[in-house]
């Protein structure tokens, strides 16, 4: 286990992010294992017998984190499958603190043993999405919109700001594919749908199909 884990323009200090936890949990936290960097810094907590999930969100995404945590405590309510979040020991389902002077979330998760899904669980995904938008239809609050800008231009300027040679193509392919679908009726969306956001549990206490994690919006 490293002391640090170093991102561009992020230090975590393992033994600060156990201070934290130890601090604002019940549990007392016995060590954090560095686990993927993605959307956010994902970390494998452990606790004497027991095990967590950790999702430090950056800064620049806390206003959807925000609402993603919402929804997933309203899908956890509904008796959706998804990870239980811990609640801390004053009752908030995260811990808000400041990484290089930069506010970022704190989520903790109960830890769930499973696998990803592969090409044989597709009609058994498409049951499980089927029933994400059926609970969701019952969702009161108003869900973040997203459009071009969000699903597309940033990321073409990414490429621009990477002086990268292929941006005109993407930039034409990008305007191609909003065409087809900028008049398409809008609702609750997951934006991150992929084999890792859904896991095949190994525990029969838990149906097969869990959700795992993922930006919610309406799109």
């Amino acid at each position: 286990m490293n002391d640090y884990d170093i991102k561009p323009g992020y230090v975590y200090h393992i033994n600060e992010i156990m201070k934290i936890l130890n601090q604002n949990y019940t549990i007392t936290i016995s060590d954090v294992e560095f686990h993927r960097d993605g959307g956010s810094v994902s970390y494998i907590v452990l606790s004497n017998n027991n095990k967590y999930f950790l999702r430090i969100i950056r800064n620049e995404l806390l206003e959807t984190a925000l609402q993603s945590i919402d929804i997933h405590l309203y899908l956890q309510e509904n008796a959706f499958t998804v990870p239980s979040i811990v609640l801390t020991k004053y009752g908030l389902p995260y811990v808000m603190e400041e990484f290089d002077n930069k506010a970022n979330v704190l989520v903790l998760y109960e830890y769930i043993d499973g696998t990803e899904i592969n090409d044989d669980d597709v009609e058994n995904v498409g049951e499980l999405i089927a029933k994400l938008h059926n609970v969701m239809s019952a969702y009161s609050k108003t869900l973040t919109s997203r459009g071009k800008q969000f699903f597309i231009d940033r990321y073409i300027d990414i490429l621009c700001s990477k002086n990268d040679h292929t941006v005109d193509e993407y930039r034409r392919l990008g305007d191609k594919l909003w065409k087809r679908v900028e008049n398409l009726p809008r609702g609750f969306c997951h934006c991150d749908l992929y084999p890792g956001n859904i896991i095949k549990s190994n525990d029969d206490l838990w149906a097969r199909w869990v959700w795992q994690f993922g930006p919610y919006m309406r799109s």
